[in-house]
């Protein structure tokens, strides 16, 4: 249902080389069908699973087997999700020439929730958490969290909570001023 909004608000930015990897996890609504469609002039990837592997192991994934620079910026974006702004991509691009991590506010569409701003407690772990939709981090800040940090008690990748599962460890591990 929110696909095709979602990718619509994508293609709309004014920040021009957008690389877009698209995972769809077993969805059973066409998701890869509209992507495809709405992709076809892009240089897109789009995966289709025949398996559902989850939120975090799918951007596992992805960053591992489709991304090459450690200087590349990963943006993530769940499917229901729509930027609001056509140079929010921009935006945000110009804070990783100082920053690492970014994130962004958000707005519900009932209109309510924001969250954004530093992060001034450390341990990181305990501070309020913000960093919500939209999210932003370089490649190489990604592959250097123990992968360890993303399994359950099971060794399995969680299934829930994998933003903060890929977000404080970068946080704990990135010079506080970048």
């Amino acid at each position: 249902k929110f696909i095709g909004l979602c990718l619509d608000s994508v293609l709309r930015q004014s920040y021009a080389d957008i690389g877009i990897i698209l995972v769809d996890d077993c969805s059973n609504d066409y998701t890869a069908e509209i992507a495809l469609e709405r992709l076809k002039d892009r240089d897109a990837i789009v995966i289709r699973n025949t398996e559902r592997k989850w939120a975090l192991k799918n951007v596992d994934i992805a960053i591992e087997n489709n991304m090459s620079n450690d200087e590349q910026v990963v943006f993530l974006l769940d499917g229901d999700d729509e930027l609001l702004s056509s140079n929010a991509i921009q935006k945000m691009m110009d804070k990783h020439k100082d920053y690492d991590i970014v994130w962004s506010n958000y707005q519900q569409s009932d209109g309510k929730g924001s969250c954004s701003g530093p992060l001034e407690t450390k341990p990181v772990r305990l501070a309020k958490w913000c960093m919500s939709h939209l999210k932003s981090f370089k490649r190489g800040l990604f592959l250097a969290i123990d992968k360890k940090e993303f399994l359950d008690e099971h060794g399995k990748y969680l299934k829930v909570t994998w933003d903060q599962a890929i977000m404080l460890p970068m946080a704990e591990n990135i010079n506080r001023d970048k």
